[in-house]
């Protein structure tokens, strides 16, 4: 029975290892040493020239359990990371998982995020998604109605502007003909409003959150006709509803198709 040995490979220089159709293995170095395992070394030395190691057609190479051949796969064990490798088998790795360290020495896997989640660093230091944040993202909630009414709309004094067609429109809803806008998520809101007049100087206009007019968002109507507009941001929460209101005893009328009497932006900033 064949003495198992264990064989390691050393060089001056870095070995490359090719396994040909033929029956032999090259190295392409000038000397092949090996360790039979007890620190005894047996030395192959190339030929003069040819810059090759050949071992011979019948020659074999012992490892712990099986041996390596001409045509013989060498199924070796997994390297670890202090030789190089990652200790890992990445046979069952699936797609757009990534491979980092989670201790030093230490390799592991992390699978794959879903769609518009970023890579972040956690608490423990180690690479994880989440979802994304801020401005970085884009803006993803967000809705815009506007009146497009074919006979000008009179808005009477304390009464919400309606507005007759949606245009985009995403997380926040709106039913068309109707008043009001509903956001769907809690946060800080980039708010455009804005009405076109053919009547109605000394009206005003503002932004009512569940029926009650947010002080800071009242515009005047200094002109009887003209554009009067008004941007604000607003901290809103979960199902707040917005209106555009005539925040005055005074009626305005708007313009009537093809010009947009009146617009409405709401837009969720962070």
């Amino acid at each position: 029975m064949l003495k198992q040995i264990r064989y390691s490979i050393y060089s001056f220089l870095a070995i490359s290892i090719l396994f040909l159709g033929s029956a032999h293995a090259q190295v392409r170095q000038t000397h092949l040493y090996i360790d039979d395992g007890t620190g005894h070394f047996s030395v192959l030395t190339a030929a003069t020239g040819g810059g090759t190691i050949t071992l011979p057609a019948s020659g074999t190479l012992l490892t712990s359990g099986s041996t390596i051949g001409a045509s013989t796969t060498w199924n070796g064990n997994l390297i670890g990371a202090a030789y190089g490798g990652t200790g890992l088998d990445i046979t069952p790795a699936t797609k757009g998982q990534l491979l980092y360290t989670s201790a030093t020495g230490t390799w592991d896997t992390l699978n794959a995020g879903t769609a518009n989640q970023v890579l972040t660093m956690n608490s423990s230091g180690v690479p994880a998604w989440a979802a994304a944040s801020g401005g970085s993202s884009g803006i993803t909630t967000f809705g815009y109605v506007y009146d497009l009414s074919p006979v000008g709309q009179t808005v009477a004094g304390g009464a919400d502007v309606t507005f007759s067609n949606n245009g985009p429109l995403s997380g926040v809803t709106h039913t068309a003909g109707t008043t009001s806008l509903t956001v769907p998520t809690a946060g800080t809101y980039d708010i455009s409003f804005s009405v076109n007049t053919t009547a109605g100087v000394g009206a005003a206009i503002a932004i009512a959150v569940n029926g009650s007019v947010d002080a800071s968002t009242n515009v005047n109507l200094l002109v009887a006709t003209g554009l009067t507009s008004g941007h604000v941001m607003l901290t809103l929460t979960s199902g707040d509803i917005l209106t555009l209101r005539d925040n005055s005893a005074t009626p305005f009328t708007l313009d009537s198709a093809p010009g947009a009497g009146a617009m409405l932006t709401a837009k969720l900033l962070s």
